[in-house]
């Protein structure tokens, strides 16, 4: 643990200092305090397969966890821009897998800026190092995520830039332009008898160019992209790499068909080519559908999709088909007052076949099916308070006759209760990064700079 704890609080060192120094410039800005965690049983407490994939290898182990997660959050918000920089630690502590507690950390920057009366700009860093076994708590319920991950105990240290640009060049049509580079760096941590993971890494760095058409309630878009991508993993039986250029088309309808409900649909092509001598490629077909419920406090969506890209995670090209119902509501009867419902119930449950694909023949060898769900009862206590139940099942299997390629220790399953609890003082930042979602209306979208809660 001595380890994970240097390199976390290195993480964490240099962001906490800029943050203890920020000067407050002309504006409005705030210290906040922060902290969240919970308490949990599970019954696969490392994602480990429900039986050994090696004679004496590991299985599944049922456990007791907490998590503890104090930061820092400064915040600066201008009437034209509004920054976050964020920092904090994680501590895990398990009940009886006392020789897998650790302390990881992470920091973030996050900015929007109105360049001018037709230009927004949001961009942002950020770097995490931890325990991947504790991953898919740290979403909020209601999210919906599917994604392949790998199982047993893993360290997990990411590295991610993000730029978008949105300039309106006249009242009906809209250029965009986006960037990101992101590193996912996997190394085996075994603990008790959890299974050791091969260790895999995964950079990638992509461009988009869009262009969208709007009326009324219909916007008409194209969008344009190109990346490369490096993945490297060692299954034990020798390093595997893969170098590849990424290009993808697609076109894109946007519908707002009432006050509260909106959609889209979008379809197109993805081809990636191999940088080796033989320049192998694939192309596939990509798709998209999504329907929209949203009102003053609760919001739901349906949503369905084909995509084709490498997972980082796990440093494989796969295609994926999924599905995802998320719903986030109130239950204003639970709430001593009607007009602000206290108590809110969050879900969601998402159904995902993932395939890899080898680049050199075009070929699927492997596929899982995913099932992600999880459905949560939040209290708001008072502001800046709030306490929630929570239930998570994930599951991954190979499909029968699959070529497994040494991955039979991605089949897992997990089922998961926890308390959680989060707070924050003061309850509001002087400023949040605004919203900028799906409806061609703009009802969604949010003000920037003088949000309530600042202090001068």
């Amino acid at each position: 643990m001595g380890r994970r704890a240097c390199r976390a609080l290195a993480l964490v060192g240099t962001t906490g200092g800029v943050l203890a120094a920020s000067p407050a410039a002309a504006g409005s800005w705030s210290m906040q305090a922060a902290i969240d965690g919970y308490l949990a049983v599970t019954d696969n407490v490392f994602s480990a397969p429900s039986e050994p994939v090696v004679e004496g290898g590991g299985s599944a182990e049922a456990d007791g966890y907490a998590q503890l997660r104090p930061g820092l959050v400064y915040s600066y918000a201008a009437p034209r821009m509004v920054h976050e920089l964020a920092a904090g630690l994680e501590a895990n502590a398990y009940f009886t897998h006392r020789d897998g507690w650790g302390l990881s950390g992470r920091v973030g920057w996050r900015a929007f800026f109105q360049a001018s009366a037709q230009t927004e700009v949001e961009t942002g860093v950020g770097a995490s190092y931890g325990s991947l076994s504790a991953l898919t708590a740290r979403a909020p319920a209601g999210t919906g995520e599917v994604q392949l991950l790998p199982g047993g105990s893993v360290q997990l240290t990411t590295l991610d830039a993000t730029e978008a640009v949105r300039h309106t060049v006249s009242e009906e049509l809209t250029l965009s332009h986006g960037g990101r580079a992101q590193l996912v760096d996997t190394q085996p941590d075994p603990v008790g008898d959890a299974p050791a993971q091969p260790g895999t890494r995964g950079a990638e760095a992509r461009a988009t160019l869009g262009l969208e058409r709007t009326w009324r309630a219909t916007g008409l878009g194209a969008e344009a992209g190109v990346g490369y991508a490096s993945l490297r993993s060692d299954p034990g039986t020798g390093p595997i790499t893969q170098d590849q250029l990424e290009l993808r088309a697609t076109a894109r309808l946007r519908r707002d068909l009432s006050r509260d409900w909106s959609g889209a649909i979008y379809g197109g092509a993805a081809t990636l080519v191999s940088a080796d001598a033989g320049g192998d490629y694939l192309l596939r077909p990509v798709a998209g559908a999504e329907l929209t419920y949203t009102d003053l406090w609760g919001s739901a969506s349906l949503s369905a999709r084909r995509t084709v890209a490498p997972n980082l995670f796990i440093a494989q090209n796969t295609v994926s088909d999924a599905v995802v119902l998320s719903a986030q509501l109130p239950l204003p009867q639970l709430s001593r007052d009607r007009r602000q419902p206290e108590v809110a119930l969050a879900g969601s449950v998402g159904y995902e076949r993932s395939a890899l694909l080898d680049l050199a023949t075009d070929d699927i060898t492997t596929s899982f099916d995913l099932l992600s769900a999880d459905v949560a009862v939040a209290w708001q206590v008072q502001p800046g308070l709030s306490l929630a139940l929570r239930y998570q099942l994930a599951y991954q299997q190979a499909r029968e006759g699959s070529d497994t390629m040494g991955l039979a220790a991605l089949d897992f399953t997990r089922n998961t209760v926890l308390l959680a609890f989060a707070a924050q003082f003061p309850e509001r930042p002087a400023g949040e990064i605004p919203r900028r979602t799906g409806r061609v209306d703009r009802r969604d979208v949010t003000p920037v700079g003088d949000e309530p809660g600042a202090r001068r």
